[in-house]
């Protein structure tokens, strides 16, 4: 989503504030660690996410009740903000240190989602 976004907009926020179209920048975007092929402890967590899920839903009257959300269900209601959030604030913390130790242009897409 943000980094899609980004992409596909900077070079025309860049024209309109008179930019050159043709710099380089690094996208500092903590969801990227939900990619796949990031992060081998968040894809743990999805892959005992859906095992317990297929669990559920082959139990019958176990699964997912009406009106009930799949991501409040045995502990994974907060596997984000006790996983997920702490690491990708560390990233965007060490990406952005980097880029600013290597003069980079950085750009980092916020939805803020955390107010």
């Amino acid at each position: 989503g943000q980094t899609f976004s980004t992409r596909m907009r900077l070079p025309a926020i860049l024209r309109e504030h008179g930019i050159p179209g043709q710099q380089c920048f690094q996208i500092i975007d903590g969801g990227l660690t939900r990619e796949g092929g990031v992060s081998q402890v968040w894809e743990e967590v999805n892959r005992i996410k859906q095992s317990i899920i297929s669990r559920q839903n082959g139990q019958g009257s176990v699964g997912i009740c009406d009106g009930q959300s799949e991501d409040h269900f045995l502990g994974f209601s907060d596997v984000d903000s006790k996983i997920g959030r702490p690491a990708s604030r560390q990233l965007k913390r060490e990406s952005l240190k980097a880029a600013l130790a290597a003069s980079a242009n950085v750009v980092i897409p916020d939805t803020a989602a955390g107010c």
